[in-house]
């Protein structure tokens, strides 16, 4: 179990956002795929208490701005990474495309957070 500060245990509660996020895709058909997608960002998310986290983002302004989140995410998955990245995959979760900028996604492990600071990932074959 998880402790955030000595003493009290750590207990994450969803929140009312991610309740409507699978109402809205239940309600727009989406398949039991993509509401088992969800709910794995939200298990991703209980895991570690919110001071653990630590946000990243990877600049791509084109990229950002021409592409949507899945075509992005698609495209990093089929392309070889480094090691750093492929290592980190499973402590990263929360991926969001900023239009214009970039990619804004959350590492659940601060030492692999650090390492990654400093890597490339390759996306759209840049």
């Amino acid at each position: 179990m998880t402790y955030a500060t000595p003493g009290r245990l750590y207990r994450y509660i969803p929140t009312d956002k991610f309740f409507a996020k699978i109402d809205d895709a239940m309600s727009n058909g989406a398949t039991a795929e993509e509401i088992r997608m969800l709910a794995l960002q939200e298990v991703q998310r209980a895991r570690v208490p919110k001071e653990d986290k630590v946000t990243l983002f990877i600049p791509a302004p084109r990229i950002a701005g021409e592409h949507g989140i899945n075509e992005i995410l698609h495209s990093i998955n089929r392309e070889t990474q480094t090691a750093t990245w492929d290592n980190a995959l499973s402590s990263l979760c929360d991926f969001v495309c900023v239009r214009g900028h970039g990619i804004r996604f959350t590492c659940t492990i601060r030492d692999i957070s650090i390492k990654l600071g400093g890597s490339a990932v390759s996306c759209m074959c840049e």
